[in-house]
């Protein structure tokens, strides 16, 4: 009965350890809950940084953004998972929109978390639903950071998404793609900025998502020269035993 009653102690402290499988909801919901886990691995230190606005009338805050997730595997056995931040449908529609007028309204703040686990080989970054007035001077930018906190030069790769009246960059778009280097510890950082412009209707996306990938597997079937060396180490071994016979 002591060893059941340890073992379920075992359990449980590990399922702690872990935290809970992670689930929609704000950021505030977020940093309150502390930590998460998804497909193996844990989130956790979640952030809503410097947030400013013009013409909106109050600051986003992190209750204001909705943080969604999800994962799977793909067909080659990488594991993966993505974080989403979205419109929380609170104030001016979640900042996720900018209107010309005056002053044409203009928003941003920077969405921080960090990813512990198996080792981190691919990061992408994507925006949905964006749009900006053709031929207007209106923007919507967000460049993604990923660091290292363990190293003292942290930035391991930074790029941007970015979407004006005028064209857009990538999307999504790749920032680190290292199957060799991948990292079981990064903190990642989305730095957002929307701008209006001064064409109707502004611009407007329902939010950006981060996807993370896995190292890829080795593939379980011999390399044809690995067939070679099986078979000369199985004739080395014959030779021995008719050898010693």
């Amino acid at each position: 009965m002591k060893k059941l009653f340890l073992a379920a102690l075992l359990v449980a402290g590990s399922f702690n350890a872990f935290g809970a499988a992670c689930a929609s909801g704000s950021i505030l919901a977020q940093t309150t809950a502390g930590s998460c886990t998804i497909n193996g691995w844990t989130l956790d230190t979640w952030s809503l940084g410097q947030a400013t606005q013009n013409g909106y009338g109050v600051n986003p805050t992190s209750s204001d953004i909705l943080v969604s997730f999800n994962s799977g595997q793909l067909g080659n056995g990488t594991d993966w998972f993505s974080v989403s931040f979205l419109n929380n449908g609170l104030e001016n529609n979640g900042f996720f929109t900018a209107l010309p007028g005056q002053p044409n309204e203009t928003v941003n703040w920077n969405t921080n978390f960090s990813v512990n686990g198996a080792p981190i080989a691919v990061v992408d970054l994507s925006v949905e639903g964006a749009s900006a007035a053709q031929g207007g001077n209106g923007q919507i930018n967000i460049q993604k950071i990923v660091y290292n906190p363990l190293q003292p030069s942290p930035t391991l790769a930074s790029n941007n998404v970015i979407y004006t009246g005028f064209g857009n960059s990538l999307n999504p778009i790749n920032i680190f793609n290292n199957q060799g280097n991948a990292l079981t510890r990064i903190s990642v950082a989305d730095v957002y900025q929307l701008a209006a412009g001064d064409l109707n209707p502004g611009t407007a996306l329902d939010g950006y998502t981060n996807v993370f990938y896995g190292v890829t597997p080795q593939s379980g079937v011999p390399e044809p020269m690995s067939f070679v060396l099986m078979g000369a180490g199985l004739v080395g071994i014959a030779a021995l035993r008719r050898r010693n016979g």
